[in-house]
């Protein structure tokens, strides 16, 4: 009984809650049974609980696979905040504090280690590995090992060389967006067809989804930010898009701020802090934002042209109405959209004869030698390379991005402002300098946050403290000085650019040509990809029966929690108009007014007045 309960006691405890989403619970207890599990839970489902409690119910490592470092740090902060033992791995560490890490995984009772696929095959990491006897296996954003899915990474084929080096290590593997294709794949290649799968429905009742045609788009962002309460995020696919709609809404006296990522780490830290902490409204972002960030109460995600999927889509509008109340997702576009999105899917797939050269001139750079490389980390500088190979930037990220999908190189994000500290002295020691001093304070605010700052390196949440202790940057760092001549604290500052690490040895001309026929299938899956959205837009019927059905799941009767729902009924009765929300409400409110259909204009307002209904009193002025 006690073993039985342990998931839930750790739920309370560590994370404060009193009960598991839908689906939690029975894949934690098939996890802990031993059994492989595959969990397909749409965004906001709630995937990391899914290993993190198994993690802490067990005796020993449960190793993580994530694609991206931004993503990894958070989860570790997040963990480390709470008082778990976890660490991540990745191509922004010196090769000492690689060293480490991995020592304190087999002696230091390190609970969750989070690595990129490619550090799989690394010697050394397997050799301690083969020392700390991992327990768990972990697959993040599993879809990644699909060539069906949108964002195909081949380093994730290496999972499962590295699951067979321990047959009795179990898997969990997770995504949010999975078609029967891609969940086939997944199974196949981590060689878990076996696997028990949980799955979800896609259909989320709480998130209105609306289309807008408009050669207004701008217009359409400021008047649905304003009539919006609660917290926006606008996506859109280029920086200077992101900028200049922040822009117009500061203009027009919103709360808001772009997000890109060309910003420092700094900056992108705090504009997520802020956001996550209320004291920000709207973000306008490219699609860098938004990944494991857990914000219950976002009430709008605008899509500012078109996603390049229909998986992207329904990820991004998934961060909307987390907490299950109504919540709204608008995709503005037109057609001059359609002619943009197949422009960016020829720059994400060039010609593979420009592959090639791109990357022979790449090895140039960077000095490699045909047979050399694999494995090697270099500081990547978009810009200064576009000017060197007298490209333009998008055309390089383009063609980075081929490589990536071909398996020969990978890139990481900007790794910009990391600040570790450890205690130098015992905790008696400490307390004599526990005064009511700034220096006192950061001492006290440390230890309370991070429990294991005795004993290892601890990464600190610099923007996070310097806000929690009301004190500027500068003056935090200067505190952090003293107490290290002082020899109370050690701390040193990280500061690491993009990278671009090369997979395998640089090959030949010819060896790379051989890679056409997959280069062409890739190539091809995505342009499917690409139509799929082209015809969700294009498609007059309900939203959530396109989508749901490109995931291959069935909607028996239409959702009318969509526009194109509420267009197509003309009547309703007083207990369809109920069960919908306020967003599904506004939308029969503007139809009944633009068909004048007095009588239903009516029935809306009588049922406001009657309390039953709950329309804005701004919509009712202006009918």
């Amino acid at each position: 009984v006690l073993r039985e309960n342990l998931p839930a006691r750790i739920l309370k405890t560590v994370w404060g809650f009193d009960s598991f989403k839908p689906l939690q619970k029975e894949i934690i207890a098939s996890v802990l049974d031993g059994q492989n599990v595959v969990a397909l839970l749409p965004t906001g489902g709630g995937k990391s609980l899914c290993y993190q409690v198994p993690a802490l119910c067990l005796e020993g490592l449960t190793v993580v696979v994530s694609p991206l470092i931004s993503l990894m740090e958070d989860q570790v902060q997040q963990l480390k905040r709470k008082g778990i033992r976890a660490e991540a791995i990745h191509s922004g560490l010196k090769p000492d504090q690689i060293d480490r890490i991995l020592d304190n995984c087999i002696y230091g009772n390190i609970k969750l280690l989070y690595v990129a696929p490619e550090r799989l095959s690394h010697p050394v990491f397997l050799s301690r590995m083969e020392k700390a006897q991992p327990v768990l296996l972990a697959v993040d954003e599993a879809h990644c090992i699909s060539q069906w899915g949108h964002d195909f990474r081949p380093s994730y084929l290496l999972i499962r060389l590295f699951k067979e080096r321990w047959p009795s290590i179990k898997l969990i593997a997770l995504t949010a967006t999975a078609t029967h294709e891609v969940l086939r794949a997944i199974k196949m290649h981590l060689g878990i067809e076996d696997a028990l799968v949980f799955s979800k429905s896609f259909l989320r009742h709480n998130i209105f989804i609306e289309l807008i045609n408009t050669e207004k788009k701008l217009q359409a962002v400021a008047d649905t930010c304003r009539k919006t309460d609660g917290k926006v995020i606008i996506y859109a696919r280029s920086r200077r898009q992101v900028q200049m709609i922040a822009k117009m809404l500061v203009e027009a006296g919103q709360d808001a701020i772009y997000y890109h990522a060309g910003l420092s780490y700094k900056n992108k830290k705090e504009i997520q802090s802020r956001f996550e902490d209320g004291q920000l409204r709207i973000v306008a972002a490219t699609n860098a934002f938004g990944m494991g960030i857990d914000i219950e109460n976002i009430r709008c995600v605008i899509h500012y042209g078109l996603p390049p999927s229909i998986e992207e889509y329904y990820q991004e509008i998934g961060r909307a109405g987390r907490d299950g109340n109504p919540s709204q997702a608008v995709l503005l576009y037109n057609e001059s959209d359609t002619l943009r999105l197949h422009e960016s899917h020829l720059l994400d797939y060039p010609s593979m004869s420009d592959v090639v050269q791109f990357y022979k001139r790449l090895c140039v750079h960077y000095n490699l030698g045909i047979g050399e490389g694999k494995g090697r980390s270099y500081t990547l500088e978009i810009d200064k390379l576009s000017k060197k190979l007298n490209l333009k930037s998008k055309e390089v990220n383009g063609l980075i991005h081929a490589l990536g999908v071909l398996g020969l190189t990978s890139t990481a994000e900007e790794i910009k402002g990391k600040v570790f500290s450890q205690m130098a002295v015992e905790p008696a020691v400490l307390r004599d300098h526990l005064n009511p001093t700034m220096e006192g304070a950061v001492l006290e605010v440390l230890i309370r946050n991070y429990p294991g700052i005795f004993k290892e390196w601890v990464q600190i949440d610099y923007t996070g403290l310097t806000r929690r202790l009301k004190i500027k940057d500068s003056e935090f760092s200067d505190v952090l000085n003293s107490l290290s001549r002082k020899r109370l604290l050690k701390t040193y500052f990280q500061n690491v650019g993009p990278q671009i690490t090369f997979l395998e040895n640089r090959l030949g001309q010819r060896d790379v040509e051989a890679k056409a026929p997959e280069y062409q299938h890739l190539k091809n899956l995505h342009l499917k990809r690409t139509k799929s959205v082209v015809d969700f837009i294009r498609d007059p019927g309900c939203r959530y029966r396109f989508v749901l059905e490109y995931f291959q799941e069935i909607l028996k009767i239409d959702c009318m929690h969509c526009d194109a729902c509420i267009q197509e009924s003309t009547s309703y009765t007083t207990a369809q108009l109920q069960q919908m929300d306020s967003h599904a409400i506004q939308q029969v409110l503007k139809l009944a007014v633009r068909s004048k259909n007095r009588q239903l204009v009516d029935m809306l307002q009588t049922l406001h007045t009657e309390g039953l209904i709950d329309i804005a009193e701004e919509d009712l002025l202006q009918q």
